[in-house]
């Protein structure tokens, strides 16, 4: 059901699909938040509550609403979704199982070259309760325990004794007391009722040093209460990786990792673990008190801890997110290839955030062209309610985090400097810009967005004619005032470096009359040091 059924609302979102009824003639709505997520290459999605699938990321195909174009925000759900149960994101696209037990994909989860832009049935199956998409090959969890696979078999991923692909889903013997069941590129495990994790493919990938194509037991891991897997495309080569966390909280994870060629072994320092992910170069734990950790590379940002190396990688854990009032986070996902590196929390309290890369944009769904290098703690999804804040869901008509204030009359989206003038009416350092939204028309670095870009909202005290400047600022500037949203409303001035003024100064002349509310944009042209500051200097003429 929709939010215009929901008759209690004063205001109309923008998002119909973000409110839930309750029920048939009721007016009591609630968010309709996320339950899990996954991740996978470009891509991320996340299950909701009412059993639909949204996603956001570059590849359009893999987001299931129709189109090639991907999505920097949470993409409308995929459409005759509406009863999904558990999802899956692999290397190529995205599987979901139903309420009924069947399965539905879309994208290319089996590599094949053929993509598909909206959910496709899989024939054969009716009675799957969870799902696994790898790189050329597909596994679920049935309803009694047992495993189908179907894709390629070029390594004996698929389990069945021989390295024959199959296009329909076969069983997999010996595992017909499967607990979890998880695929990365050429290599599938499963997590056992005893806790035992029997793994079967390519040698390395599987924990072994060499190929299987019948599920063989791993010495060691043998206690095992949750596991993962995920696989990248890395510079031309493909990766698999596994994590399982056992009931004792220890952390074991295996495969043939970017950062090198593993079998089995423990990972230390990360305390108590309910369940990890790996790219085979960076972890992400959550701890039994649903804290998350995180160590490795962070050449991207993507550990979410607020730091940004392209050199160093952290060799013991940070503390990413404590439980708090926004709750403990349940879940985490991964994507990453030879282009990007992000990671994606869950909260209890169905709040969505992401921390990464910084050459593509759309990976974090938080709405920004490129995120600049500070945007490294965690962001939230735009469209993925509840929110963390308003910060980073700034242009949606929804009040994210319930103060009150939507939008850019919330000050974590936008400054409001009331109706003062005069000299440095704001002074605001680089760390407290808000990040990378827009494209103003005289903007022409790279992109035609540059850098990081910051709001202020102002109302004028008087009719006429106002400058604004960005004179004495220390980075180049570009200046643009609009009449409301930015991200909708008429362009009223555009200035690139004024002639007149130093370091790239811009400035900008608006007529208005008394009570006019302008919304005025400050960007950058790349990304400024972290010790630089604009200046804002209003004058009347």
């Amino acid at each position: 059901m929709y939010a215009q059924e929901c008759v209690h609302l004063k205001r109309k979102f923008e998002q119909p699909w973000a409110l839930e009824c309750l029920s048939a003639g009721t007016n009591k709505c609630v968010t309709d938040k996320a339950i899990d997520i996954s991740g996978g290459s470009d891509t991320f999605c996340v299950l909701l509550q009412s059993g639909r699938v949204r996603c956001w990321g570059a590849t359009g195909a893999k987001l299931g609403v129709g189109t090639n174009a991907g999505s920097n925000v949470a993409a409308p759900p995929v459409a005759g979704l509406s009863d999904a149960v558990n999802v899956s994101v692999g290397l190529g696209g995205v599987c979901a199982v139903r309420a009924t037990g069947a399965v539905v994909c879309w994208g290319d989860p089996l590599s094949s070259g053929t993509s598909t832009t909206s959910a496709v049935a899989v024939a054969g199956i009716t009675n799957a309760k969870q799902i696994s998409v790898g790189y050329q090959h597909v596994c679920v969890r049935t309803a009694d325990s047992k495993v189908l696979c179907w894709g390629q078999n070029s390594y004996g991923q698929l389990g069945n004794g021989t390295t024959n692909p199959s296009s329909t889903p076969i069983e997999m013997p010996n595992a017909a007391d499967t607990q979890t069941v998880a695929a990365s590129i050429f290599a599938t495990c499963i997590r056992r009722t005893s806790g035992q994790v029997s793994c079967v493919g390519r040698a390395l990938d599987n924990g072994q040093t060499t190929d299987v194509s019948t599920v063989s037991d791993l010495s060691g891991v043998s206690a095992a209460t949750s596991l993962t897997s995920h696989g990248m495309l890395y510079y031309g080569a493909l990766y698999g990786w596994f994590c399982a966390a056992a009931g004792n909280g220890a952390l074991t994870c295996w495969g043939n990792g970017a950062g090198g060629n593993f079998q089995a072994r423990p990972v230390s320092g990360v305390g108590q673990v309910l369940a990890a992910v790996s790219d085979g170069m960076s972890y992400w734990a959550i701890q039994q008190d649903h804290s998350l950790w995180a160590l490795g590379a962070n050449s991207k940002g993507q550990l979410g801890d607020g730091t940004f190396s392209e050199a160093t990688l952290h060799t013991t854990p940070q503390l990413v997110h404590v439980a708090t009032t926004l709750g403990g986070v349940v879940a985490v996902a991964v994507a990453s290839n030879y282009t990007l590196s992000a990671s994606c929390l869950l909260r209890e309290n169905g709040s969505v955030s992401c921390a990464g890369s910084t050459e593509v944009g759309s990976i974090l769904g938080d709405g920004q062209f490129t995120p600049p290098a500070n945007r490294t703690p965690y962001v939230p999804v735009v469209g993925i309610l509840p929110a963390a804040s308003e910060d980073g869901q700034c242009f949606d008509g929804v009040d994210n985090d319930g103060n009150g204030l939507t939008d850019l009359d919330d000050p974590a989206c936008a400054q409001d400097l009331g109706s003062a003038t005069g000299t440095g009416v704001a002074t605001v350092p680089f760390a407290g810009i808000f990040g990378n939204y827009l494209s103003e028309s005289c903007n022409t670095g790279t992109g035609n967005f540059g850098g990081p870009d910051a709001m202020l909202t102002w109302t004028a005290p008087s009719g006429g004619t106002y400058q604004f400047d960005t004179s004495g600022s220390s980075f180049d500037t570009v200046l643009a005032a609009y009449k409301g949203n930015p991200q909708t409303a008429a362009e009223l001035a555009c200035n690139d470096n004024d002639a007149t003024m130093l370091n790239g100064a811009s400035s900008i002349q608006v007529k208005v009359i008394t009570g006019d509310k302008l919304t005025i944009v400050v960007d950058s042209k790349t990304n400024p040091a972290a010790t630089d500051s604009f200046n804002l200097n209003i004058t009347k003429q």
